[in-house]
């Protein structure tokens, strides 16, 4: 029996270990998973087919734009890591990246406020009600980018 209960233990603890050595998902995985997940309940939601399309497209341009953003910012963090590793680094140097930074910053946000704009004309006010819970998530890639 002794056996038996340890056989179990060390069971569970190699399964406990597995699963707990299961990587987050990356960037671009989130991004993936939240477009995918969006269209999906755009497909649920929006009956009329021809406006169930154009949102989808209009999630795709969502999409591309958030990874290209994540692409810039992994860009800019790793200027500002070389940046803050000189010590020899002068104030101006951190105040010429975070002025390059500003207007990529603004462009984005004006990028995503104009899809945003487009999607809600695509909408009846129900259904975007109901694709609520998916264009959160979609919204939580944008936080996380910027």
């Amino acid at each position: 029996m002794v056996g038996q209960s340890r056989s179990w233990v060390y069971f569970m603890l190699v399964l406990g270990l597995s699963c707990a050595h299961k990587p987050p998902p990356t960037f671009q995985e989130s991004v993936e998973s939240d477009i995918a997940s969006f269209q999906t309940r755009v497909r649920e939601v929006v009956k009329d087919p021809d406006r169930a399309e154009k949102l989808i497209g209009l999630a795709s341009d969502y999409r591309q734009l958030v990874l290209d953003q994540g692409a810039a910012v992994k860009v800019y963090k790793a200027s500002l890591q070389t940046l803050n590793a000189n010590y020899a680094a002068t104030r101006a140097e951190f105040e010429a990246l975070f002025q390059q930074r500003t207007p990529e910053r603004a462009a984005f946000a004006s990028k995503v406020i104009d899809l945003r704009g487009k999607i809600a004309a695509v909408c009846t006010d129900s259904e975007w009600g109901s694709l609520k819970g998916a264009r959160m998530e979609l919204l939580d890639n944008f936080l996380e980018v910027e």
